[in-house]
């Protein structure tokens, strides 16, 4: 786990950290994939980082505090595990 640690906190950018995330969490919590969304507390969104596969630039989505399964977490600040989505 320290390994991961290390290899998430060495990244160059929010996008390399985020997928480098994405890419060790099913590793290591043996599940089939994993989605990062991170949360603007002070100015009230979540958002996750995308790269656009045509032009090559990256752009951000943004989500309301309450959206999906993403939003129950960040408003019940509780863990979720979905075993069958």
């Amino acid at each position: 786990m320290y390994a991961l640690v290390d290899e998430v906190l060495n990244q160059k950018s929010m996008l390399a950290f985020q997928h480098s995330i994405e890419k060790k969490f099913p590793e290591y919590f043996n599940c089939e994939r994993a989605t990062v969304v991170m949360v603007q507390r002070f100015k009230k969104f979540m958002y996750r980082i995308c790269k656009n596969t045509t032009t090559g630039e990256d752009y951000i989505e943004k989500f309301d505090m309450d959206d999906g399964l993403a939003g129950f977490v960040n408003m019940s600040a509780n863990s979720l595990f979905q075993p069958f989505v």
